[in-house]
């Protein structure tokens, strides 16, 4: 894991999952602000991107997968049919973050 502070004292850490097919995710800390009563802690204020599938083949794989939405005839989408039936849709950019908000909640209080 490697971190750094800018002039502003933000925080971030490139955390490495998976050393087979390396995903590297980029975790910012912002600045520190009061607690709010209407939330619970920790809390996630943002994010970019949808984590990819586990053992989805890397980048590579990925980025087949995602063709397979565009082109129903592609090679991954006709060796994996199962991938497709489980993710009708897929939206790369979608962050999810209602849902993660909600697992990460499971951690606090």
């Amino acid at each position: 894991m490697h971190s750094s502070i800018d002039d502003k004292g933000k925080r971030e850490f490139a955390y490495i999952y998976d050393y087979g097919d390396y995903w590297e995710h980029k975790i910012r800390f912002g600045k520190i602000q009061p607690a709010r009563g209407d939330r619970r802690y920790p809390y996630l204020v943002s994010g970019t991107g949808r984590c990819p599938l586990e053992d989805i083949g890397g980048v590579w794989g990925y980025a087949e997968f995602l063709q397979g939405f565009e082109d129903p005839n592609s090679a991954y989408r006709e060796n994996y049919p199962e991938i497709y039936e489980g993710y009708p849709t897929w939206d790369p950019d979608d962050a999810e973050l209602d849902t993660r908000r909600s697992r990460l909640a499971h951690f606090s209080g």
